[in-house]
């Protein structure tokens, strides 16, 4: 569970019939079913994900503010990717959010809501507007 998003995870070091039992039993939770009935649009993202995958400076010509968000316990590569797009991508700020995993957003810790809110709420110059 979880093994191919954040393999530096302790889970992701358990045998493979380990994980699907502990997978199996999460699917017959309340927020397992939940998560479970989101597979089909996982799979819908993970192939734009694919389809836009290629390098940092393909997104140079992004000109809207951007913030770019990794939690320090998710996987290092969240954060390896928002730096590289953050030095092409000229607006582009990044959040590294403390103690957050990859689903930081569902937990929704205040070291992540209040710099979302701060970047949501903060007007851009007449200068910056496009």
């Amino acid at each position: 569970m979880g093994a191919a998003v954040n393999p530096q995870s302790p889970a992701s070091k358990l045998p493979l019939v380990v994980r699907t039992a502990i997978c199996r039993a999460f699917l017959r939770t309340e927020v397992g079913r939940t998560m479970g009935s989101l597979v089909g649009m996982t799979l819908a993202e993970s192939r734009q994900i694919q389809a836009y995958e290629g390098p940092a400076e393909e997104y140079a010509g992004i000109t809207a503010e951007a913030l770019l968000i990794s939690g320090t316990k998710a996987a290092p590569y969240f954060t390896e990717i928002n730096d590289r797009l953050a030095a092409v991508i000229p607006r582009a700020q990044t959040l590294r959010v403390p103690g957050s995993p990859h689903n930081g957003i569902a937990v929704a810790p205040p070291t992540l809501i209040n710099p979302l809110t701060t970047f949501f709420t903060t007007p851009t110059s007449p200068a910056t507007q496009r």
